[in-house]
């Protein structure tokens, strides 16, 4: 996508979207490698546009100020700010490698999956987990995660997590995306399998985002094994996975009971 497109995704973010990245660039070059005074020294620490709104915000700090980590819990097919009840409580589907979830990139040709889209033509095959609608706006800047308590049959499997913005015509936008292989749970330099049927925490990175969830839209988070053809199938095996032409199926469980409280952490702006 172009940087400095106004129409990012399937959204149209206006023309004060638009930054001039290379002129903002050449700006900054000038100044701190030839020496000119044109005051790129004197611009905020932080600028990030809220999405929503669709308005730059300039900050001293990142994260802001202001901001508190704020849990929506998983629940059946649902989202709550509220902690689960239930002494038992959880959501299962399989994950075959041969029959992967296709990863929906929008229908523009070219369009490369990246920003903004509308994720349900693909949601059909995820499990998704929505809020309530908002009663008021709640404003998210800076990072967030997903804490999925989880437990597969196989002794390694792949988490892949979508949150989107669900508008009220049902349009669900896809914000930021996580990904985490089990194996890898305890960092990218070590492989450390699970056993089969045993419960974990999977900590699940999704990055940054600044927007404003509007009153009346809703909360969703998507969760699968797969996202093909962007990601490679995990065969589920625990071998290597680009080595392998068939794997298993994996029966993979989601928890969200009380001792097992599965949720998203969202740094909301307190008003």
């Amino acid at each position: 996508m172009e940087p400095d497109a106004s129409l990012q995704g399937d959204l149209e973010f206006g023309p004060d979207a638009v930054l001039g990245i290379n002129e903002f660039r050449k700006r900054w070059f000038d100044h701190y490698l030839n020496g000119e005074q044109n005051g790129a020294d004197e611009l905020p620490r932080v600028q990030l546009f809220v999405m929503g709104p669709n308005h730059w915000r300039d900050f001293d700090t990142w994260p802001p100020p202001g901001m508190k980590d704020t849990r929506l819990f998983l629940g059946e097919e649902s989202l709550s700010f509220d902690a689960p009840n239930e002494e038992s409580s959880s959501t299962s589907y399989d994950y075959d490698p041969s029959d992967p979830v296709p990863y929906y990139v929008g229908g523009r040709p070219g369009f490369d999956g990246l920003g903004p889209i509308d994720m349900t033509p693909g949601e059909d095959r995820m499990n998704v987990f929505t809020s309530e609608p908002l009663k008021k706006p709640i404003t998210v800047i800076g990072s967030m995660s997903l804490k999925l308590y989880a437990s597969s049959s196989a002794k390694d499997t792949d988490w892949f997590v979508t949150l989107t913005d669900v508008y009220p015509d049902g349009s669900s936008i896809r914000i930021r995306d996580g990904e985490l292989r089990a194996r890898h749970r305890d960092g990218l330099d070590r492989e450390v399998f699970i056993e089969p049927g045993q419960s974990y925490l999977f900590d699940i990175d999704l990055s940054a985002t600044a927007l404003e969830f509007a009153a009346d839209h809703r909360v969703r988070i998507a969760i699968t094994s797969s996202q093909f053809p962007p990601r490679e199938r995990n065969m589920n095996t625990g071998g290597v996975n680009n080595e392998e032409t068939s794997g298993i199926v994996a029966h993979n469980t989601i928890l969200h009971e009380r001792d097992h409280p599965s949720d998203i952490v969202l740094p909301v702006m307190e008003q």
